[in-house]
């Protein structure tokens, strides 16, 4: 079955797509964005017209998403996704997470880009915060000079610091494949019980 899609169903996909959408320019400028683009980022669809993605693309991520942009042009891939950082009308920095693809004319030429986007920021926040815990935790370990073991009871997966094996006279090396086995090998045996 051979379903294709008339102008009218791409127009309303596109106008209300819940993550933000736009064809862009082969110079990178914005033709036509939709209200979810709009509302991310602040500016009106006719500012976006006057905006390319190049100017919104945060420095340090523009070159990486170039590449892509050239490799597309040229064929080599059909598609991409990264993630990467916009400013917003207000100057805020935002994560999103982009596809890329281009549409072709009937002839074979290039028509214009597909952008989809995402916000990704309430995520990329959340690893953030993650990563400053386990930063925190990591320098508690080793500024107390702690052994520290885990136990999952349920996969059985084990895993022993550095420090744990130094305490009780091996390398973690030594003590491999370790397992909870290794722990009940190492355990005096009036304690085992307990």
């Amino acid at each position: 079955m051979n379903i294709s899609s008339t102008p009218d169903e791409f127009t309303t996909a596109f106008e209300f797509a819940s993550i933000g959408m736009g064809l862009v320019s082969l110079e990178g400028r914005f033709l036509k964005v939709n209200k979810s683009l709009c509302n991310l980022l602040g500016y009106t669809s006719e500012e976006f017209t006057k905006l390319t993605f190049q100017e919104i693309t945060h420095p340090d991520d523009l070159e990486r998403d170039l590449e892509f942009v050239y490799k597309l042009i040229n064929d080599e891939i059909e598609n991409y996704q990264i993630e990467k950082r916009y400013f917003t009308k207000n100057g805020n920095v935002i994560w999103i997470n982009l596809s890329g693809s281009k549409v072709k004319n009937p002839d074979g030429s290039f028509k214009h880009f597909i952008a989809q986007i995402e916000d990704i920021t309430p995520r990329k926040n959340a690893f953030k915060k993650i990563e400053e815990q386990n930063f925190r935790i990591q320098n508690i370990i080793e500024g107390t000079n702690a052994g520290t073991w885990e136990w999952n009871v349920q996969t059985g997966a084990t895993i022993f610091n550095k420090r744990w094996a130094e305490m009780i006279g091996y390398t973690l090396e030594e003590l491999e494949p370790i397992s909870i086995k290794t722990w009940l090998e190492i355990v005096h045996p009036d304690d085992a019980p307990i």
